[in-house]
């Protein structure tokens, strides 16, 4: 059977992608993103749906933990420090997730 290459559209891209994002101080700060694969994307649905509510809390921390990284791509925050994190600024989080990610159920959630 002859192997043949696989599109690049079908995997996630490791490209960091800078953001304006308004925080808590009410200024907008760049941030840097990076897109997250079905692996984090399916922790994160059972997190949200876990019978354990820890696990609930916690599932939109983990899930910014995922997805926000340095201009390097290494992760730019811990866990403890994404479970500190403002809900407003997790709403606006959570948008520029989102759109990095191309899934709209995001949106508006957090």
């Amino acid at each position: 059977m002859e192997k043949h290459e696989l599109p690049d559209a079908m995997f996630v891209s490791d490209e960091v992608v800078a953001r304006e994002v308004e925080l808590g101080d009410g200024k907008k700060h760049t941030l840097n993103f990076k897109a997250i694969s079905h692996v984090e994307f399916n922790k994160w649905v059972a997190a949200l749906t876990s019978p354990d509510e820890d696990v609930r809390d916690r599932a939109h921390s983990r899930l910014v933990v995922a997805s926000m990284v340095t201009p390097e791509g290494k992760p730019a925050l811990s866990l403890d420090q994404a479970n500190r994190i403002k809900p407003k600024v997790l709403r606006k989080l959570s948008d520029v997730i989102a759109e990095v990610n191309d899934f709209a159920d995001l949106r508006g959630k957090g």
